[in-house]
């Protein structure tokens, strides 16, 4: 199936009609890491929208020069989008990728990024406001965020991040590998999480930081919260809570599968291998199983030895 088949109409007369009109002349800068992210074009009612559901992250400063990303967002006509019934159907997105640029295509939505002069995308939508909209915006600013993160040294993961005095553990894991249970467990024996579904980690002046983002999840961050990262777990369910060794090869395969979007991507490929290597060498990393009940900080407590 060719790219946007499921999605659009006419993929090609979408995305060449890149200087179609905004939908309005008000603008929301994001806070969260890599950013500040501008994203304009909106309507007054698509602000609104966006303000809500980003409360803690808005900032006051909307200047496009001081924004480290920009995403446009312009009008499309309904009839551009396939419509299908989409009960029981799983969202997922669309990927064209070279060299220059990304392509992606999803419900009502149709979105480049590019690299020139600096990290930039352009969306397009037919959908007017509200929820709709918000989803919309958050699935394209999801691979806007994996994308920068790749190019300021760091990495966007599948993962719950649990903290506690002396920093944070960043649990990786895939769909149903038990991130939001294991958040649960945390919580309940007195930590703190960041998030338990997408979690940003970035290099520092002493190794690596992580913070939570927006992002879907039963504990989303309502603001920009980053701690020290304390350690790597790759997350499995098991019939007792430990902490083992794991060998780098394992590691480095665990955390390059839950990096979304971007360990799709043939021509970015070595700089996430890149991003990777320099997290592994900056913190403890093991297989971190878990059952039901365990003293889960106890088991992050236990040292990884090689």
């Amino acid at each position: 199936m060719s790219f946007g088949a499921q999605f659009l109409s006419a993929p090609r007369r979408l995305s060449a009609g890149r200087e179609r009109d905004p939908w309005g002349d008000a603008s929301v800068a994001l806070h969260l890491v890599g950013g500040p992210y501008l994203f304009s074009g909106l309507s007054r009612e698509q602000e609104a929208a966006v303000r809500e559901r980003f409360a803690g992250f808005c900032s006051p400063d909307r200047d496009p020069a001081r924004a480290a990303v920009e995403c446009r967002v312009s009008r499309a006509d309904a009839d551009e989008f396939l419509a299908f019934d989409v009960r029981g159907w799983e969202m997922t997105l669309d990927f064209d990728r070279s060299k220059e640029a990304v392509s992606v295509a999803g419900l009502d939505l149709m979105a480049r990024i590019e690299w020139r002069p600096a990290l930039s995308a352009v969306v397009w939508t037919a959908t007017r406001g509200g929820a709709g909209f918000v989803g919309i915006l958050e699935n394209v600013f999801r691979v806007l965020a994996a994308y920068r993160l790749l190019e300021i040294g760091g990495v966007l993961l599948h993962s719950t991040a649990m903290a506690r005095e002396g920093g944070a553990w960043v649990l990786v894991g895939r769909s149903g590998a038990g991130k939001s249970t294991l958040a649960r467990l945390g919580v309940a024996q007195g930590g703190a999480v960041l998030s338990d579904d997408l979690n940003a980690l970035v290099p520092s002046r002493t190794g690596f930081e992580v913070e939570g983002v927006p992002f879907a999840g039963d504990f989303r961050a309502p603001s920009s919260q980053t701690r020290t990262l304390a350690g790597i777990g790759l997350l499995e369910q098991g019939s007792r809570s430990r902490l083992t060794p794991v060998p780098r090869a394992r590691a480095l395969a665990g955390v390059l599968s839950c990096a979304p979007y971007v360990n799709q991507d043939p021509h970015r490929l070595d700089s996430l291998l890149c991003n990777a290597d320099r997290l592994l060498s900056a913190a403890p990393v093991g297989r971190f199983t878990f059952a039901l009940g365990a003293d889960v900080w106890s088991c992050l407590g236990e040292p990884v030895l090689a």
